[in-house]
């Protein structure tokens, strides 16, 4: 563990982002964007529907991706009826269109890909929804397919609006990749499932190394859970200098599977980073 350095070195670079954030936060502002994998993590239903002829928040499904809706279902979304004006729908000619030589576009709403969470029943017994949107609305938990397409709502520069981007893959491409993200999402919660508590742990580090990051998220969460057994995990993790990015993450979970009787062994990883630094930083040059 001698040659471990993660601790500070980790904290020392969320300093500057902290303090980046804060002063950033006095003249800038960051908006809603799409963010698939957390809709989908959110989402209790996923289909493609279409407006139809008129832009007015009724649809009808076309196709289930995930939930207990059904083909031909009628769906009521007022959030998304204000995209019955041309300028909401248009897709501007950004710099993160380029490639696109269609543009300006406005959008057709022919098809919509919408990630839903169920909120109960409208009066006359048809669902209710709510956007599976964590940080933002139903304009940001709607992908929408046009001419083969796919677009969605994106802040790309802070200070900034949001805009319709292309998001540069295929219809198909796009809906491949919402089917393997479900059942990515599928896999974490069957994790979490798992009575056995050292099997769980076992399947929650290896969760750890995927390249989503709701997947390492949760694997942290239930190795956090998983007491002892989680251990051994933790402590490869923390031994390996190639993850330093998510050292944090073990930390945390490891002062929290562990508890008291791992506090000798976090104040060991502190001290031999203390004396790392103490040997290193005279000679760095500034």
């Amino acid at each position: 563990m001698g040659a471990m350095r993660p601790f500070p070195y980790s904290r020392l670079h969320l300093l500057p982002a902290v303090v980046l954030m804060l002063s950033g936060h006095l003249c800038a502002e960051i908006r809603p964007s799409f963010d698939l994998e957390g809709n989908i993590w959110s989402a209790t239903d996923i289909v493609i529907a279409s407006e139809g002829d008129e832009i007015d928040g009724k649809l009808e499904v076309q196709k289930v991706l995930s939930g207990s809706l059904t083909e031909g279902d009628a769906l009521t979304i007022p959030e998304l009826a204000p995209f019955r004006a041309k300028e909401r729908r248009t897709v501007p000619r950004a710099w993160m269109n380029r490639g696109n030589e269609k543009l300006p576009h406005v959008l057709s709403g022919d098809q919509l890909v919408l990630f839903l969470k169920r909120a109960g029943v409208r009066a006359g017994g048809e669902p209710l929804w709510k956007p599976a949107s964590r940080f933002g609305g139903m304009d940001v938990s709607v992908a929408w397919i046009d001419q083969g397409r796919v677009y969605a709502l994106t802040q790309i520069v802070n200070p900034g609006d949001a805009v319709l981007v292309d998001r540069r893959e295929s219809a198909n491409e796009f809906e491949q990749r919402v089917r393997t993200l479900i059942e990515a999402h599928k896999t974490t919660v069957a994790c979490g499932e798992i009575p056995d508590q050292g099997l769980r742990a076992k399947k929650a580090a290896a969760m750890t190394d995927s390249p989503l990051y709701l997947v390492r998220d949760e694997g942290f969460n239930l190795l956090a859970g998983c007491g002892e057994d989680a251990l051994p995990h933790l402590r490869e993790i923390l031994a390996d200098d190639g993850k330093l990015h998510m050292h944090d993450a073990a930390l945390e979970a490891f002062g929290l599977a562990g508890g008291l009787a791992v506090v000798p062994e976090l104040t060991a990883m502190v001290e031999a980073e203390l004396r790392f630094w103490q040997a290193t930083a005279p000679d760095l040059k500034q």
